[in-house]
């Protein structure tokens, strides 16, 4: 009975006689496993970067759907004590998200009293870090860089201690096209505060140029009661559909069928479409090289034909042959594979990132996983295929001795 030992015995040999050989193996395989994660990622890195200068033309969908992933609730029925919970396990859960850290995130509340004439939701901003803190600080820093903010606006302390500040809606700048509301000065109270949800909030900054004329205020600030009637979330990286899925596992799990996501946009349909064109692509590639890869093996065949023939006239069975010359090459080459794509993701995707932007948040373990496999079933199909003849061969010398 061929086993594992038998088939180490018998690399262990062939390294020995043949080191150039054994060379030649692991650079071909290692090969195949860069070329594979380059094409993939040339594919889609290519197609962000059109969808990019089409987007500047004015010629393309919106990239939120490329960086953003939107989620609604039931209106009432989901607080933001429940959302945070939510942003706080994606970062403790998932490497991608913390290695593509929040750029930015929003999340309005339902509509709420603030001492204007009608209620109207608020929309609070957020940015996440890598340890899974909350916070507008860069957002305000950013606005007010660029003239959105005047006056002041809520230090760290204000933010992490929850301290009731409130950026108000320049009503005496607003140069807003899409304010649609009736004057917001009368929310203003005589003491320079506003009053949201019976809450006093001291005004120390004004801002301009957004639909909802809603004060800003610090996350933390709001009661965790408050109700949420959508998240936004934006990545630094473009967002992969793995990325997606894990993000909507995660507020299923906590909130159940109170989550709406909203149908399939044009956009994420074409992020698959290219998504399945770079895998055929890549796949295709990687076969032409295993095809190489597998002829070269038979050359290894060549030189251990001798041992098997000895097996086969010692009794051993047609299918333990076959299994002691696919075992090798498997053997030999998927542990080369694997190690191949850990250097990759760990050295080779960082050397190529200045070259190609957007491959930061394109490979995740999902994908390398789906790589092996696909490697996997390709090399044993080419293995059957190329055995074909010389199981023949083995038969008819086992004939000759009978």
């Amino acid at each position: 009975m061929i086993n594992m030992l038998d088939i180490g015995i018998k690399l262990g040999k062939l390294v020995l006689r043949d080191k150039i050989l054994f060379v030649l193996l692991i650079v071909s395989t290692a090969f195949i496993s860069f070329i594979t994660c380059f094409t993939y990622a040339m594919i889609l890195n290519q197609y962000i970067e059109s969808e990019v200068g089409e987007n500047k033309k004015g010629n393309a969908d919106s990239l939120e759907d490329y960086y953003g992933i939107q989620i609604d609730f039931d209106e009432g029925s989901v607080t933001k004590g429940e959302v945070v919970r939510c942003l706080s396990r994606i970062i403790d859960s998932y490497d991608d998200v913390v290695e593509n850290t929040f750029s930015d995130g929003f999340l309005f509340t339902n509509d709420i009293d603030w001492g204007y004439s009608i209620k109207t939701p608020m929309e609070i901003h957020f940015t996440m870090d890598k340890e899974g803190k909350l916070s507008a600080l860069p957002v305000l820093k950013n606005a007010k860089k660029y003239g959105d903010v005047r006056g002041s606006i809520w230090t760290e302390d204000d933010e992490s201690q929850g301290n009731n500040v409130a950026i108000f809606w320049d009503y005496i700048d607003s140069k807003s096209p899409n304010n649609k509301f009736p004057p917001v000065k009368t929310a203003k109270n005589k003491d320079n505060t506003v009053t949201i949800e019976g809450i006093d909030y001291k005004i120390i900054g004004y801002r301009r140029n957004d639909y909802y004329p809603t004060p800003w205020v610090p996350l933390n600030s709001l009661p965790d009661h408050v109700g949420i009637s959508f998240v936004g979330i934006y990545f630094n990286e473009y967002v992969t559909e793995n990325t997606f899925r894990f993000v909507e596992k995660i507020f299923i799990e906590e909130l159940g069928d109170r989550v709406i996501f909203p149908n399939e946009s044009k956009t994420r349909r074409k992020i698959k479409y290219t998504n399945n064109t770079a895998y055929i692509a890549a796949g295709l590639l990687a076969l032409v090289m295993l095809i190489n890869y597998v002829i070269l093996f038979t050359y290894v065949f060549e030189k251990i034909k001798i041992d098997l023939y000895v097996f086969r006239l010692c009794g051993i069975s047609l299918k333990n042959a076959t299994v002691s010359w696919i075992g090798e090459c498997i053997l030999l080459s998927v542990p080369i594979f694997i190690l191949s794509l850990v250097v990759f993701h760990l050295f080779i995707r960082k050397w190529i990132r200045p070259y190609f932007r957007y491959v930061g948040g394109i490979f995740s373990f999902k994908i390398y996983l789906l790589f092996t496999v696909g490697y996997l079933v390709l090399l044993l199909l080419l293995c059957i295929l190329c055995f074909a003849k010389r199981i023949g061969h083995l038969k008819i010398i086992r004939k000759e001795v009978a």
